[in-house]
């Protein structure tokens, strides 16, 4: 199982609108462990409080249905790292840690292939799994091109397309 998430563009709409509230639902009904870290990453300079008060007030004006303990949980389970993708360093510190991880890219199609040329630099452990929102790509090369990239940073079994 993979105990750590981290979304690629985590302080836009998608993620506070979205994904908060199914991670949160998700946590309530016992299908995330202990051991579960969420990494939001985006260019904004905030610290982890910032990014957990943030959090916080998307689940409560999205998730206001689900278990307190689990949104409270969730927020608490939760880290920010700034994001640039042009400085490998700040991609590398995204996805540091132990074992597989698990990463979702909220962004527009246009960041999809600079994105994913970051994370072949920084390396991603083996079992690795990535998840991309729709539009695949602006067209149908452009979805080519990236297909491409992604054969060469996971394997097809490991690639999500939403």
């Amino acid at each position: 199982m993979i105990d750590r998430l981290v979304v690629f563009g985590a302080t836009g709409d998608l993620t506070g609108r979205y994904l908060l509230p199914g991670l949160a639902a998700l946590k309530a009904l016992g299908h995330l462990s202990e051991r579960f870290e969420l990494v939001g990453a985006s260019l904004e300079d905030w610290d982890d409080e910032q990014f957990r008060s943030w959090a916080t007030g998307w689940l409560q004006r999205q998730a206001s249905g689900v278990d307190a303990a689990a949104t409270t949980a969730l927020v608490r389970s939760s880290r920010y790292e700034r994001l640039d993708l042009a400085d490998p360093a700040t991609v590398t510190a995204c996805v540091a840690g132990e074992g597989p991880v698990a990463l979702y890219l909220a962004l527009p199609p246009a960041v999809f292939p600079p994105a994913v040329s970051a994370l072949h630099r920084a390396g991603l452990p083996p079992d690795s799994q990535l998840v991309l929102e729709k539009p695949f790509g602006e067209d149908l090369d452009s979805a080519r091109a990236l297909n491409r990239l992604l054969a060469e940073l996971v394997d097809e079994r490991h690639v999500f397309r939403v």
